[in-house]
């Protein structure tokens, strides 16, 4: 609505104009003074959704490095506690990964248990 055909003032809603932003200047400026990674930085939205869309990507990124695609986990059977199974092991490696954070690397080839709790860590 800010940009549309509407003009916000007519119905109500008084919004503050964009500031334009010279984008040239501010990529010159910022390379004389080797900072254009704080200019990027600065341009990016400080929304908390935009900020959360970052984070998930890397993690998705990382991912996809360190596990073959499609993931898929299939037992022949339903698991109960003390059973065995080879997937476990797959999945608990997967699971820490997904909740290892994104400053700390995934620790490839840790070895689980093949057994299946009903634990909650």
């Amino acid at each position: 609505m800010h940009y549309g055909r509407v003009p916000p003032q007519q119905q109500g809603f008084h919004l503050q104009q964009k500031k334009i932003i010279d984008l040239a200047s501010a990529t010159y400026g910022a390379i004389q003074i080797d900072a254009v990674n704080t200019l990027v930085a600065d341009m990016q939205p400080k929304l908390k959704p935009y900020q959360q869309l970052k984070t998930a990507l890397i993690k998705y990124r990382r991912l996809a490095r360190h596990f073959k695609q499609p993931l898929h986990f299939e037992l022949e059977d339903s698991l109960h506690p003390g059973d065995s199974s080879s997937v476990v092991s797959q999945l608990q490696r997967y699971l820490d990964a997904v909740n290892t954070p994104i400053d700390q690397a995934i620790k490839p080839g840790v070895k689980t248990e093949n057994i299946y709790t009903d634990e909650q860590s």
